[in-house]
């Protein structure tokens, strides 16, 4: 056991000190997903109706692409807008917004005595069983 706590320390650590090296914060990425969700496509088009080059677009519009073609003449032909749903997703789980509520009531007792003199073919009829009663608190159905 205390080598696995020494060894979750470490990997901890680690992510860290790379977090601190790349200035990767919470704000940050909550930033990024905000741009992605919210960002405004539109810009990415010049006025004369076609696509910017990738050079003419802010970082924050650069975001919003999660992949582009390069037709033959070397222009930008088509561009895949990054994942707004999954963006959102993000930020809504991160302000709390999408909430699951499993809420289970009742006695379940898995280890008891009878449970640990039992025979192989026992447990696995009592454990068949106790998979049946979760099954049933949270209202699935057999």
């Amino acid at each position: 056991m205390l080598a696995n706590i020494n060894i979750q320390t470490a990997i901890s650590q680690k992510v860290t000190n790379r977090a601190r090296k790349l200035e990767l914060t919470a704000d940050a990425v909550l930033t990024r997903a905000m741009n992605v969700a919210f960002g405004d496509i539109r810009q990415l088009v010049g006025s004369d109706g076609r696509i910017k080059q990738i050079n003419q677009l802010t970082e924050d519009q650069q975001c919003l692409i999660a992949g582009f073609e390069i037709d033959d003449a070397g222009r930008t032909s088509k561009v895949k807008v990054d994942g707004r749903l999954k963006a959102l997703d993000l930020l809504a789980r991160n302000l709390g917004l999408l909430k699951v509520d499993v809420n289970l009531t009742g006695a379940l007792t898995v280890f008891d005595e009878e449970t640990i003199r039992a025979t192989p073919d026992d447990k696995l009829e009592l454990l068949a069983s106790h998979l049946l009663q979760v099954r049933q608190l949270m209202g699935v159905s057999a």
